[in-house]
């Protein structure tokens, strides 16, 4: 169990970076003279901070993998000051700071805490909300997750059908990137309903 708690939250920081990337990644034109123009400029400046961010997401993640959740929440506070320290009037880079710090302490209360504690969370991660719909999808399976092991399925099966059906609305403007998307959605909750449907639809909750 340990183990695959690692791996889900190892994979969750990547994905959030794999995610940043398809957003941040722009080949850059210049303006015909060598030089580049203010948006592309801004473009360079969101990458490098993305890298920086990741670095440090990934360096809180394997400072605090054997701590108490109550421990690794103020790691993870630290770090995002010592971002947002750095940061001055930049309002986007200071939200995406933000999403990505309180994705990550998601994942991890997903990972062990009670779903009330979980929903503490993800509560925290809407109001801020999120970048696109990879990093919703994620960690919305994430919470999911941790909904079926503490015994209130239905909770995340109404959640990934509501997701479900949002991303299916979205699918009639950006189909390309966002059908992948709803497969994995899909997939996790028909493995739900499954697993519902085996108990004969009785709930057990274990971590509320």
């Amino acid at each position: 169990m340990k183990e695959r708690a690692y791996v889900r939250v190892l994979r969750c920081i990547l994905l959030s970076t794999a995610s940043l990337s398809v957003i941040f990644r722009l080949i850059v034109r210049g303006d015909g003279e060598g030089r580049l123009t203010i948006e592309e400029t801004q473009r360079n400046k969101e990458e490098e901070w993305e890298d920086e961010v990741a670095k440090h997401m990934g360096e809180a993640f394997l400072k605090t993998r054997i701590m108490r959740f109550e421990e690794l929440v103020p790691v993870y506070k630290a770090v995002e000051a010592q971002l947002l320290a750095r940061l001055s009037d930049e309002e986007f880079l200071i939200l995406e700071t933000r999403r990505r710090v309180a994705e990550q302490i998601l994942h991890r209360a997903a990972e062990r805490c009670s779903l009330d504690v979980c929903r503490e969370y993800l509560r925290d991660l809407l109001r801020l909300g999120f970048t696109d719909a990879s990093l919703k999808c994620t960690a919305y399976i994430s919470y999911s997750m941790r909904c079926e092991e503490t015994g209130h399925a239905d909770e995340g099966v109404a959640l990934l059908e509501a997701l479900d059906q949002e991303l299916g609305r979205q699918l009639q403007n950006v189909p390309i990137m966002l059908e992948d998307l709803r497969l994995s959605v899909r997939k996790r909750l028909a493995k739900m309903r499954h697993g519902q449907e085996t108990q004969g639809g009785k709930e057990a909750p274990t971590g509320q």
